[in-house]
């Protein structure tokens, strides 16, 4: 049986070169994702209601940490990344608990705790509300009490979120103060603070509020929020502003930039989140009522470190009917990301999910994740592990009462080229393709095919486990050994003379797949082998550049 292991590296690597090379079709025709049963009940419990939740993975992508809210209280739970519970429901507010404390939101810090921030309304902090905490240890255990995050507790402290910080602990931010202040503070791993409450905005006419910040690996903080006062006469309704600071909480821009430029500030927009990449490029992602010709739409943007935008807005949900709203990103390590959000087009809402490499091109069609269809499937949060191999989307929806869900995806790579071709007598380049899906279930229809071969000649297509470009017979041999061969066949084409004609197709059809053994996640490499005369003596072949492939279940 062959069954292709390769480390996390090898695989993230392979699939950003086959991404970027110029002979893959810049759209594949599916999803990278496939997805790994159907969706999961993530809370222990299913009294009262569970609602609002989120999820992260640890930075080692050994556990998936999920917080929501039961009843009137958040609670956490940890699971491995194949969905296994590995912890019951983890109580975030066993001694400050009187009220409701909601809107509760996750994230795992570089050393694998997790810290469970959370707006409380019952006045613990002083007057009306304020956000609270609780840090984890990676087993689960508590590293202590529930704790205050906010220092400024006049008036009211409400919707955290939390950012991974590089350097160790987290950002968090809220909204603040009577009529709304966006506000970060970086808090330590071990509950400490390295910084004051910072306010963000420095005009504070009506509310600037719905902060969400990202952190980018050299400690740049971008913070994203939205004005609903119409400062500076930009849009003609809500807008969204952003500003970075350094690791130490210094603003680097003496006042707030506008995010948007100026086709896309009518009406509203709203819900903004920022995540950033290993190359320290943040991408905002928000609900934009103006632009998607039906009601709210999914829009993203990126922005350098500096806060300067590296291109224009484009657009993320494809369905314009009805409204896309409450979008969530994540990103790997590799800088592949993954947008979910709500589609309310149908009139209940459904969630769905989109894949994009790292140069922001759309990798597949969007997905639906819920398979449950009565009732709203809403409140959206999403994960992937740093390697990219698996995609965590969790969300509330009906169950004994409403009950949050979790489904999980494995990342396939899609079929690309490789290696070069061997220039045949003719002057011709001999080029390899596919059709159909690489898989070992469902439509059998995955074809390899080579085309602008010499026509009327044996050829034959040979594959291995492993790929490579080795000089062979003055062209390269793109399969590392041991090779396997397929049967000759015939490239056909013009029969009165020679020239560029022939092809070749192969069925690589599931019983072949199971003839050899070939089992889920396995990586094929390709090459098609052919006579070519034109060449003296043992230099007399041809070869197509290679192809590989994984194999989806």
């Amino acid at each position: 049986m062959f069954r292709t292991i390769r480390p996390p590296a090898l695989r993230r690597a392979a699939w950003t070169a086959l991404a970027s090379a110029a002979l893959v079709p810049s759209v594949w025709c599916q999803s990278p994702l496939e997805p790994l049963g159907t969706e999961f009940l993530v809370n222990a419990s299913t009294n009262y209601n569970q609602y609002w939740p989120r999820v992260d993975f640890a930075p080692d992508g050994s556990r998936i940490t999920f917080s929501f809210v039961s009843g009137q209280d958040p609670f956490a739970r940890h699971f491995s990344p194949s969905g296994t519970p590995l912890t019951g429901n983890l109580t975030c507010n066993p001694t400050l608990n009187v009220h409701v404390q909601d809107e509760s939101e996750i994230a795992c810090s570089t050393d694998g705790r997790q810290l469970v921030a959370w707006s409380e309304r019952h006045g613990y902090d002083g007057e009306i509300m304020g956000i609270f905490g609780r840090i984890f240890l990676p087993n689960g255990s508590p590293l202590g009490p529930e704790f205050q995050i906010n220092e400024i507790w006049q008036a009211s402290q409400w919707r955290p979120l939390i950012a991974r910080h590089p350097d160790g602990g987290w950002v968090v931010a809220w909204s603040g103060d009577w009529d709304g202040d966006a506000m970060i503070r970086v808090v330590n791993s071990d509950g400490t603070f390295r910084t004051p409450d910072i306010r963000v905005n420095t005009f504070d006419n009506g509310a600037q509020v719905d902060p969400c910040a990202a952190v980018a690996p050299d400690g740049t903080i971008f913070v994203a929020f939205v004005d609903f006062s119409g400062y500076a006469g930009i849009g003609s309704g809500t807008n969204l502003w952003g500003r970075t600071f350094d690791s130490s909480g210094a603003p680097l821009q003496p006042a707030p930039f506008p995010l948007n430029s100026s086709g896309y500030t009518a009406t509203d927009q709203r819900e903004p989140r920022v995540i950033c990449d290993s190359q320290g490029r943040f991408l905002v992602v928000w609900e934009d009522q103006s632009k998607d010709g039906g009601g709210y739409g999914v829009f993203g943007r990126r922005f350098s470190t500096q806060g300067t935008p590296l291109g224009p807005e484009f657009q993320i949900n494809l369905n314009s009917a009805g409204s896309q709203r409450n979008p969530k990103a994540a990103v790997d390590s590799a800088g592949n990301v993954v947008v979910a959000w709500e589609d309310r087009s149908t009139g209940d809402a459904d969630v769905w999910l989109q894949y994009y490499d790292p140069s922001d091109n759309r990798v597949g069609p969007p997905l639906q994740v819920n398979t449950a269809m009565a009732g709203d499937q809403k409140s959206v949060g999403i994960a992937i592990a740093p390697d990219g191999e698996r995609v965590v989307v969790t969300f509330e929806g009906p169950g004994v009462s409403t009950d949050v869900y979790a489904r999980l995806y494995e990342r396939y790579e899609g079929p690309g080229t490789y290696c070069t071709a061997k220039v045949n007598s003719l002057g011709c380049s001999p080029t390899i393709g596919w059709t159909g899906t690489p898989s070992l279930s469902g439509p059998d229809d995955f074809h390899v095919t080579a085309g602008n071969v010499l026509n009327q000649k044996n050829g034959l297509l040979f594959w291995g486990l492993g790929g490579g470009a080795l000089p062979y017979y003055g062209g390269t041999l793109c399969v590392q050994p041991p090779v396997f061969r397929t049967p000759a066949q015939q490239s056909n084409g013009n029969t009165s003379s020679s020239d560029c004609s022939g092809a070749y197709d192969f069925a690589f059809s599931q019983a072949y797949m199971a003839s050899k053994g070939l089992q889920a996640g396995t990586k094929v490499f390709t090459q098609f082998w052919s006579r070519d005369p034109g060449f003296p003596g043992s230099s007399s072949i041809g070869l197509t550049n290679g192809l590989s492939f994984e194999l989806r279940p």
